[in-house]
């Protein structure tokens, strides 16, 4: 699954419905604007992975550029 979100707010909204949809040992891409886009507002890599990695059912596995405004985060839902 691949999710982009633009702001933290899109965040907060749409990343748990969409995690939570992703079986044992599922990924999703989570991307955001780069802070020197037009795009950028307020969501930074540190920000998603304050979201999705405290509880330890998710670890992030690769970053990557998307686009000439986006990045990418990996995660992997842990195995049972």
């Amino acid at each position: 699954m691949h999710v982009f979100c633009a702001h933290q707010a899109d965040l907060n909204t749409h990343l748990p419905a969409a995690f939570a949809k992703v079986a044992d040992g599922g990924v999703v891409w989570a991307s955001w604007p780069k802070k020197y886009s037009k795009k950028f507002v307020d969501l930074t890599e540190d920000g998603i992975r304050a979201k999705i990695l405290p509880d330890g059912e998710w670890v992030d596995v690769k970053v990557c550029v998307v686009d000439k405004d986006c990045y990418g985060l990996k995660f992997l839902r842990r195995k049972p």
